[in-house]
C-alpha cells in the first residue's frame, strides 16, 4: 500500500515538473517572441526615421525647385528666351507657312506665346520632378505636382497653342497689309502705298518703291519695285543715267480727274474704298522728260511702257 501511495505521489510531482517546464518553454518562447518583436519595432523605427530624414531632404529640394521655377515665370526673360529660341522649332510652337519672311514676326504680337510656351516647359519639368520620387511624407509636394500637371495639360498647353496661333495669323495679315522694308535694304528715294484688296476680299497693300539698281553710280533713284504687301511682283530699270524725278500720276477709270502728285505720299480712293490693283494706272517721270506707265497687277507681268 505505501508503494502505491509512493507511485502516485512520484507521478503527481513528474507531472508538476513537467507542467512546470511547459510554463517555463512557454515563457521563454513568449520572451523570445517579445524580443524579437522589439527589434522589429525598433528596425522600423530606424527605418521610418532615415525615410522620414530622406523626406526632409526631398522637401528642402522641393521647395528650393519651386522657387527656381516661381522666380523663373516672375522673371519672365528665361521661359521667353527658351519658347523663342527652341521651342518655335517643336510641335507647340508650330510656324504657318503663310509667314514667308519672319522679320514680318513682331516682338509683341509673339511675346506672350513665346512665354507661356517656355513656361509649360518649367512647368513640365517641375511636374515630373516633383512626382517622380518617392512620395512618402511628401503629399503636399506630390499633390503640387499632380495640380501642376493637371494645369499644365488642361490649361497652359492649349493656350499657348492658341496665342501663337493668333500671333501668326497677325503676322500674315501683316504681310498682307503693311509696307515691305524697303528701305532696310536699299537706297529708297521715293514710295507710294495703295489701299487695295485681293480675291478673298481681305485688305492687302501694294508699293511702288524707287530705288537704285545695283552696280550704277547715279544721283538718284532709277529702278522702280512694286510689292503687293511684302511680296515682290516685278521691277523695271531705267537705262542711260536717267533717273526719276519723284512725279506721280495715278489714275483709275471711274475718277473724274487723276491724282498728280510728287514725293511719297499714300493714295486711296475718296471713299476709302479699296482700290482694284488691275485698274489702277502709275505714270512716273523721268529726268530725262520719259515716262514709264504701269499698272499694278501688270507690273507682274513686266507690262511696263516707255514713252
Amino acid at each position: 500500500m505505501a508503494a502505491v501511495v509512493l507511485a502516485d505521489a512520484t507521478v503527481e510531482l513528474a507531472q508538476q515538473q513537467a507542467a512546470s517546464a511547459r510554463a517555463q518553454v512557454a515563457a521563454n518562447d513568449l520572451a523570445e517572441v517579445q524580443r524579437l518583436q522589439e527589434i522589429e519595432r525598433t528596425r522600423l523605427a530606424g527605418i521610418e526615421a532615415t525615410q522620414r530624414q530622406q523626406a526632409n531632404r526631398r522637401r528642402g529640394t522641393d521647395f528650393s525647385a519651386i522657387t527656381l521655377a516661381g522666380g523663373a515665370a516672375v522673371t519672365v526673360l528665361g521661359p521667353y528666351l527658351l519658347g523663342h529660341f527652341v521651342l518655335r522649332k517643336t510641335p507647340l510652337l508650330v510656324p504657318d507657312p503663310a509667314v514667308y519672311d519672319e522679320r514680318a514676326r513682331g516682338l509683341g504680337d509673339h511675346f506672350l506665346p513665346d512665354y507661356l510656351g517656355g513656361l509649360a516647359v518649367v512647368v513640365a519639368v517641375l511636374a515630373v520632378f516633383l512626382l517622380v520620387r518617392p512620395w512618402a511624407f511628401r503629399q503636399p509636394s506630390v499633390i503640387l505636382g499632380w495640380v501642376l500637371a493637371v494645369a499644365l495639360i488642361a490649361i497652359l498647353i492649349p493656350t499657348t497653342m492658341s496665342q501663337w496661333d493668333d500671333a501668326e495669323a497677325k503676322t500674315v495679315a501683316s504681310l498682307r497689309e503693311t509696307s515691305y522694308p524697303f528701305a532696310e535694304e536699299y537706297i529708297d528715294c521715293y514710295s507710294w502705298d495703295f489701299d487695295s484688296e485681293n480675291g478673298a476680299s481681305q485688305r492687302e497693300l501694294w508699293q511702288v518703291h524707287l530705288g537704285r539698281t545695283r552696280g550704277t553710280d547715279v544721283d538718284g533713284c532709277n529702278r522702280i519695285n512694286v510689292y503687293r504687301g511684302w511680296i515682290f511682283v516685278g521691277s523695271f530699270d531705267l537705262g542711260n543715267g536717267d533717273t526719276f524725278t519723284g512725279d506721280i500720276v495715278v489714275n483709275m477709270p471711274d475718277w473724274t480727274e487723276p491724282l498728280i502728285t510728287s514725293g511719297s505720299t499714300s493714295v486711296y480712293q475718296i471713299s476709302r474704298e479699296p482700290m482694284n490693283p488691275l485698274a489702277v494706272g502709275v505714270d512716273l517721270t523721268t529726268e530725262f522728260g520719259g515716262h514709264i506707265r504701269f499698272t499694278l497687277d501688270g507690273a507682274a507681268n513686266n507690262l511696263f511702257t516707255v514713252a
